[in-house]
């Protein structure tokens, strides 16, 4: 919807606002909709099949599916991958037994992508977007701590999550970076630039996010410090 945004105030006379305005909309629906049948498709497979090797392959066929049929479908493949795995942890009584699998495929995949994207990171560019960065930077850590302090306001939630929850999420690490490479698909003119903020941020988030997370979790009771 973002991007949509961008590209009317880009090129305003040359857009169809409504026509514009529905494509994200189909494509969220769409990819949750596949998401939603490849997740299913995994609770399903996954209890049927109990060894490691297999559930290993498993996750692969069903991320690979994902990728593919995002593609040729030109859906959302963050989204499609993301709602796999809500299904799946909402619908199965085996994630526990399953986390562990993750937990080895999923490290030297994040390294990889990572470095990959860490090498697109244009130093030279760094003090041209100063001012972007601070005010994404600020605007970010606001939108976190006042959007989950309303929604824990609004479900009834306890004041302790009201009041801690924002300044949990404030780590930010490959969400942010696979957002800002499909932003590089549709606003190349830009990539550069936002690849370049995005990454500044991440460095500070993951500078001051953890210990804002323990002090959140600390505060609001569900840890405790140990001196």
């Amino acid at each position: 919807v973002a991007i949509t945004i961008a590209q009317i105030l880009i090129n305003p006379g040359n857009t169809d606002i409504a026509a514009q305005l529905l494509h994200p909309l189909i494509e969220i629906g769409s990819s949750i909709a596949v998401g939603a049948l490849l997740g299913l498709g995994l609770v399903y497979l996954l209890k049927i099949f109990k060894d490691f090797g297999s559930r290993e392959s498993i996750i692969y066929v069903l991320a690979f599916l994902a990728l593919y049929f995002a593609k040729a479908l030109n859906l959302s493949d963050l989204l499609t991958c993301m709602v796999i795995g809500a299904v799946f942890t909402n619908m199965s009584d085996e994630v526990e037994e399953v986390e562990h699998v993750f937990d080895v495929l999923t490290p030297p995949l994040y390294l990889a992508f990572f470095a990959i994207s860490g090498a697109d990171l244009n130093i030279a560019i760094l003090p041209s977007i100063g001012l972007i960065g601070v005010v994404y930077i600020v605007v970010r850590i606001f939108g976190k701590v006042f959007g989950a302090w309303l929604g824990a306001k609004l479900c009834g939630a306890s004041k302790e999550i009201q009041n801690y929850l924002g300044f949990a999420l404030i780590p930010q690490t490959g969400m942010a970076i696979g957002l800002s490479a499909v932003a590089q698909q549709v606003l190349p003119e830009y990539a550069t630039t936002i690849k370049a903020v995005v990454l500044c941020a991440i460095l500070v988030y993951q500078f001051i996010g953890p210990s804002l997370t323990k002090w959140a979790l600390v505060k609001s009771g569900d840890i405790v410090e140990i001196h």
